[in-house]
């Protein structure tokens, strides 16, 4: 059964049954700006971003959550134990983490720095604030290292260049591969 709009749909002179398939009919202007529900596909990928997040904040790898990704406190393994995946994808891969870890010292530095001149603005004890500063430059790096070594591989990951066959099984010394990183 199709409906006729006294002037057709939309001033087109077509029906309800005549609209194309699959395109919703816009009653007002504000309609025709009401951004679309995300689809399945879009919904999932950002369900697995969240978790690949997850399990790199925690220390484990993104991809598997497999335990034992780091060889000591600012060093990570050359492949994850779990999912054989190569962490340093390519030569200076892990610059990307230095960059994560360069910004969170250079903004906890900033809070530092002005937050502590903002506090005691006329007379700014430089004794206390410039102490605070410089522990702040060894301290923050020192502590983030992991953790911006794990951000870099979820954001790779997740947004730069996903996940192919090839980052699994390339290069793999199990399986007889020359490695080239």
């Amino acid at each position: 059964m199709s409906v006729t709009d006294p002037e057709g749909e939309g001033g087109t002179g077509r029906t309800s049954a005549e609209r194309p398939a699959g395109r919703p009919r816009i009653v007002s202007l504000r309609d025709a700006f009401r951004p679309l529900p995300p689809s399945q596909a879009v919904r999932e990928a950002r369900r697995e971003r969240r978790a690949m997040l997850r399990r790199a904040i925690a220390g484990r790898c993104p991809l598997c959550a497999a335990k034992g990704i780091r060889s000591g406190w600012s060093t990570i393994a050359d492949r994850c134990p779990g999912c054989n995946f190569a962490f340093s994808r390519e030569r200076g891969y892990l610059s990307g983490a230095a960059w994560f870890n360069l910004t969170v010292t250079l903004f906890a530095l900033s809070v530092v720095l002005l937050g502590g001149a903002a506090l005691t603005a006329p007379d700014i004890p430089w004794g206390v604030v410039g102490p605070a500063t410089v522990a702040t430059v060894v301290v923050v790096p020192t502590a983030f290292q992991p953790f911006a070594v794990a951000l870099w591989l979820w954001v790779d990951l997740a947004y730069f260049r996903p996940l192919d066959a090839s980052d699994l099984s390339a290069n793999d010394p199990r399986s007889g591969g020359e490695r080239t990183v």
